[in-house]
């Protein structure tokens, strides 16, 4: 079992928890070689990796965000795709992987992600998996991804409602390092320096800023889909690529990935987490109709290839 099928399976044992008790519980998980202090940057990787282990349990719609600190585990589900694929999402144990494995026509398919719980499908026509969902006791729904992100507004309007103000004393620029690099680091810079770019307050808890380019007042990042809409009001590559006969959606590498809704409604098509490389994430078993809506989400454009 993979350390995200294992933190699952405990989280699957509670109804809600906070968002900090399940990452430490990440953590011991994929604990580092030895043991650092809290100040150590070595610490660093694997707080990281913790969190994006939690993260992912959410992006997986495993549990969803219950006020601003807690996660609620979501009931049992299976969720069925227009393909016929039908993913098994939310709180599972090993009992109910066993009755699935039964019923299920075929059995059912179990695929390995990193830092993420295994993702375990079938194939089945909607009354057949309505059936096994009814026999199971779990709750049988179809994805409304596409529904979803065509009543989403483009991310670029919600920069104009972000509070204006001035940087912080001290702050980091997001800048990049080489022509490979597609994220690039954090650098602390010098009070009053205010060239274009993503910001954020060197402290923590963090503060996030966009010095937009047309010498504007700094707006202050409060959302996690603001700080998207500023990424991709930055980025140099704004297309998306689909090829139709694989169906794989390629997003091009960007500081905050997409906002979670959209974010959601592709990884719920493919059933599983995008693949990442340097120059982006691939996302898989995407139609056209839905790539195009996270185009026009994202205000980037479309670039469709057989």
């Amino acid at each position: 079992m993979t350390p995200g099928d294992l933190l699952l399976g405990w989280a699957s044992c509670h109804r809600e928890l906070r968002v900090a008790r399940v990452q430490a519980a990440a953590l011991r998980l994929c604990p580092p070689p030895v043991e650092y202090g809290d100040d150590d940057p070595r610490r660093a990787r694997y707080l990281k990796q913790a969190k994006r282990l939690a993260w992912n349990l959410r992006r997986l719609a495993h549990v969803e965000s219950h006020g601003r600190d807690r996660f609620r585990v979501v009931p049992p589900t299976i969720v069925s795709t227009e393909h016929g694929q039908r993913h098994l999402v939310g709180a599972r144990d090993e009992d109910l992987i066993d009755r699935l494995a039964k019923v299920a026509p075929g059995g059912f398919r179990r695929e390995t992600q990193i830092d993420a719980p295994s993702v375990l499908s079938f194939e089945a026509d909607d009354e057949t998996a309505a059936g096994i969902a009814a026999q199971l006791g779990i709750t049988h729904v179809h994805d409304r991804g596409r529904d979803v992100l065509a009543i989403l507004p483009p991310l670029s309007g919600l920069l104009p409602g972000a509070l204006r103000e001035s940087l912080p004393e001290k702050c980091e620029r997001r800048e990049r390092s080489g022509s490979g690099d597609r994220f690039g680091r954090w650098r602390q810079v010098k009070p009053g320096f205010g060239e274009p770019g993503l910001y954020r307050t060197v402290n923590k808890r963090r503060d996030w800023y966009l010095v937009p380019d047309d010498g504007g007042l700094s707006m202050r990042l409060d959302t996690p889909e603001r700080r998207a809409a500023a990424a991709w009001s930055l980025a140099r590559d704004k297309m998306l690529r689909l090829r139709r006969g694989s169906r794989e959606l390629r997003i091009p590498a960007m500081p905050f990935g997409l906002p979670l809704l959209v974010d959601r409604a592709l990884i719920l098509a493919s059933g599983r987490l995008p693949l990442f490389d340097q120059q982006g994430w691939t996302y898989s078993n995407i139609d056209p109709e839905r790539a195009r809506q996270v185009a026009r989400v994202a205000g980037a454009r479309l670039e469709e290839t057989e």
